[in-house]
């Protein structure tokens, strides 16, 4: 039972060395105008996506609080 929790310990550090390593990234983009590049390449093909996505619901009938909720749902049910 030791191992088990030295195991898991030693899988959430690693897990959040990785998240910090990428953040710490994410940042240095921030701060030379790379990220802000890249924003704004994709931000039209984003927003393109997003209003085809609303199309699709609308025409289903389901609004955009349900869908968001059931997206929580799954994600949760997901998760376990």
């Amino acid at each position: 039972m030791i191992e088990e929790e030295r195991l898991k310990i030693e899988e959430e550090e690693k897990e959040k060395a990785r998240k910090n390593k990428l953040h710490q990234n994410y940042l240095k983009r921030k701060s030379n105008g790379k990220q802000h590049e890249y924003e704004d390449r994709y931000k039209e093909k984003r927003e393109k996506l997003k209003q085809e996505k609303l199309k699709t619901l609308k025409k289903s009938g389901i609004s955009l609080s349900e869908y968001k909720e059931l997206m929580k749902r799954e994600k949760i049910e997901y998760k376990l």
